[in-house]
């Protein structure tokens, strides 16, 4: 899935044109020079939820950076059912192996869950103590994240910083009316 430049709406998968602003995207991975600024433009990665699963364990100790709804929603949906598959498993069947194997499920989870959490609440723009606010942080998480850069860093969703783009945009038509301005 990419994401425009200009206007951050979602591409078709056959095209590289914009339904949108009509504006053409590049084939690849880029960095583009807009108003003398150096953007790169990131193509969102489109995982399976065990993908997602996977990326957060691979992310253990990474509280730093933004994950979007599905990155998040994709751990806990996977995340809980083995939680409470393995808490029914420890109380019906009172066996010690299958405690110890609860109880490291469950340390070893825990910050993983927590780290997905903190990153979710930055891309909401919320710091991620936000997350430990039991009904608040869960009705934080199914916001939509803020678009474009923010001081967490780049859209996890992909494309380009939207603010800038438009900035660029703004400055270019403004640049085009003086220039038609001069000669009137």
């Amino acid at each position: 899935m990419a994401i425009c430049y200009r206007c951050d709406a979602i591409l078709p998968a056959d095209s590289n044109t914009c339904v949108e602003c009509g504006f053409v995207e590049p084939d690849e991975d880029s960095e583009i020079s807009i108003g003398g600024k150096t953007l790169r433009r990131i193509k969102a990665e489109n995982l399976t939820p065990w993908g997602y699963y996977i990326r957060c364990y691979k992310k253990y100790f990474s509280f730093s950076g933004r994950a979007s709804r599905k990155e998040f929603f994709s751990f806990m949906a996977i995340h809980i059912p083995i939680f409470i598959f393995l808490l029914l498993l420890s109380v019906r069947l009172n066996n010690v192996f299958v405690n110890i194997l609860y109880h490291l499920y469950f340390w070893d989870a825990l910050i993983p869950m927590i780290a997905v959490g903190v990153r979710r609440m930055h891309d909401v723009g919320k710091s991620g103590l936000y997350f430990f606010y039991p009904i608040y942080g869960v009705l934080l998480s199914y916001n939509e994240g803020e678009r474009g850069e923010n001081e967490w860093g780049f859209n996890p969703k992909g494309g380009l910083q939207k603010y800038l783009a438009d900035d660029f945009f703004e400055n270019r038509n403004q640049e085009e009316a003086d220039y038609k301005n001069r000669f009137k």
